[in-house]
Parts: structure tokens; sequence; C-alpha cells
């Protein structure tokens, strides 16, 4: 057994661990599975850190000048399922990503493939396992872990994907090397950051979200650089921008924004972007949020959140940050 797959065998050992300790009630079967109010990652984790007293960067209003007239959009299209790999059966996953050593931590002797305690009949954003951006996200409640794939697909028969990672959600930031891809684009964690339903209903969002913004904000080849919670970084392919952010970037609404004219959800989402922020994680349009893919959402609520703009917010400053070949060893 290679060192990376005896060191998956302890994180999953451990994980189990810890969840049969901490487990207060017992998380619901099935899409968007109740998880008891549980808050992914440990207390020290960067997600569930409080960001009032953070510095503000000294480029922060030029910064969120450039993006422009972008509205804040919660993207409510990423639903989870919750299992448990007792009585789940494990199916396998194939690896398609090309060229790329670290996509995965389930490649042996050349072949890709993943253990995935999948639901076959599941599918997963827009309810559509051939959409060209399909995630898959899998809590297992036996082991107090996610699995979680980017590009996953469902081919003659065959589960497929680009990327497939395993993150013990007791655990903190650094579970994985630096420069590992996860189904982000910054190697997180979907469920270290995923806004909730049932969490936005009871005014208890208590983390950072991640949100996405265009490549043409991302620095170049030669400039690269991302911070943590970010494990790497994300390039442009357009010209040196001063103003450009890397991976795991926070933005905080500040704290005299106005939230009164607000209905209940969207404040709960608001106090949660003045306690915590937003850390950028993906590409995408600029200012989406990742919320699960849940029928309960009230549409009319979230539309409110569209009249906040990247003005609304500060930029927190970015350090440490790191580069593709300057960062510490583990």
């Amino acid at each position: 057994m290679t060192r990376r797959l005896l060191v998956l065998s302890a994180l999953l050992m451990i994980g189990t661990s810890l969840f049969a300790q901490a487990q207060t009630c017992q998380w619901s079967l099935g899409i968007n599975g109740s998880l008891c109010g549980f808050r992914p990652f440990s207390p020290s984790s960067l997600w569930n850190t409080r960001a009032e007293s953070m510095p503000t960067d000294a480029k922060s209003a030029a910064i969120l000048a450039s993006i422009g007239k972008a509205r804040l959009f919660v993207d409510h299209e990423v639903p989870y399922i919750v299992v448990d790999s007792r009585y789940q059966p494990m199916v396998t996953v194939t690896l398609t990503a090309d060229g790329h050593p670290k996509a995965s931590d389930f490649c042996l002797a050349g072949v890709c493939q993943a253990p995935f305690p999948l639901n076959v009949d599941w599918t997963q954003k827009g309810q559509n396992p051939g959409a060209a951006d399909f995630h898959g996200i899998v809590v297992d409640r036996a082991r107090g872990v996610s699995w979680e794939a980017e590009g996953l697909s469902f081919v003659n028969g065959q589960w497929q994907a680009q990327t497939v990672a395993m993150w013990n959600l007791y655990g903190g930031d650094l579970q994985r090397p630096w420069l590992t891809p996860s189904a982000t684009a910054a190697g997180t964690s979907w469920m270290a950051s995923l806004l909730t339903y049932d969490e936005a209903a009871a005014d208890r969002v208590n983390h950072a979200l991640g949100f996405t913004l265009s490549p043409r904000h991302f620095p170049n080849r030669n400039d690269v650089w991302f911070t943590p919670p970010a494990l790497m970084a994300i390039r442009s392919d357009g010209t040196s921008d001063p103003l450009a952010v890397g991976m795991g970037t926070r933005f905080v609404l500040r704290a005299d924004f106005d939230e009164t004219s607000y209905p209940p959800i969207a404040r709960s989402i608001i106090h949660a972007l003045k306690k915590y922020g937003m850390i950028l994680e993906d590409r995408g349009s600029d200012m989406y949020i990742a919320a699960t893919g849940d029928s309960r959402w009230p549409a009319d609520q979230l539309r409110t959140l569209w009249k906040i703009m990247p003005t609304d917010f500060r930029v927190v400053t970015t350090q440490p940050r790191y580069g593709y070949h300057a960062y510490p060893k583990q």
C-alpha cells in the first residue's frame, strides 16, 4: 500500500472516531439531509473564523471598483446527499483528468479509480449528470467525511469524474497537499463553505461562504498567488493586473450596511457576510455564492440580495500569499 493510501486510511479511522464521539443526533439520509446543526471543519478553520476585526487591504476600494456593477447572487444549485457507507454500496468512479498527476488522491500505478459511497440513482447540479459543470458531494454519516467530485458524469452505466477528494469534516483546512486539485478551483472543500437552507432559515450561518469571480480578475501566470484556506491558485490568461485577486481572498460586507429592509432569509445571509464574509474558491460568474440546491429556498427573498454590489464589501488583507513555487513545506 502506498504512503498516500495509508494516510487516507488513517484519516478515515480518525474521522470515524471523532465522529462517534461528537455526534449528538443522527444525520438524515438523502438529498440535503439534515446535519443537526453540525458545522463542518474545526473551530480554528479559516472558514469558521469571524472576520469583523480582520484588517482591510490598502487596495480594497480599487479592487472592488474594478469588479464593476456585478450583483450578489445566491447560486442555489449545489445539493449534497447524505449516505451511510455501512449500508450504501461503494461504486467505482474512474478519474478522467489527463496530464494532472495530482488530479486525485486515488491514483495507483497509472490507474485512477475512487471508491465512492454513491447512490447511482442520484443526480446533482442541475439534476443532470451530463452537464458541463456537474459536481457531486456525498456526506458519509458513518465516517464523518465528505466525498467531493468535479466533472461527475454517469456514462454507459459507469461513473466518471475529473477529480475526487475526500475531506474529514472534523478536520482543519490543510488536509491535502498544496497545489492538489479538488472539486473547487481553490483546492478547498465545498462542504466547508456551502450555504444551506437549514442554517439560513435558523439565522445560524456561522461560517464564511464560498463565492466565484470570472477569471479576468485573477493574476496572470507570472504573478499567480493564493492565500489560505485556498490550497492552490488559478491564473488568468490576460495581462498583469495590480488589482487581481488570488484564490482564498476574503470579502466582508461592511458593518454599516443597512439590512433593515431585507426579509428574514436574506438578513441571515447578510449577517454571515458581515461576521465571516465570503472567500473566493472557484471560477464562475462575478459575486455568485454557492448554496444547496433546495426547493425550500424562497426565490423572492434571495432576489433582494441582488441590490448588494461589490462596493458594499471590503477586501481583507490577503496574507500570507503563496505562489506555485513558494509555499510552506508539509
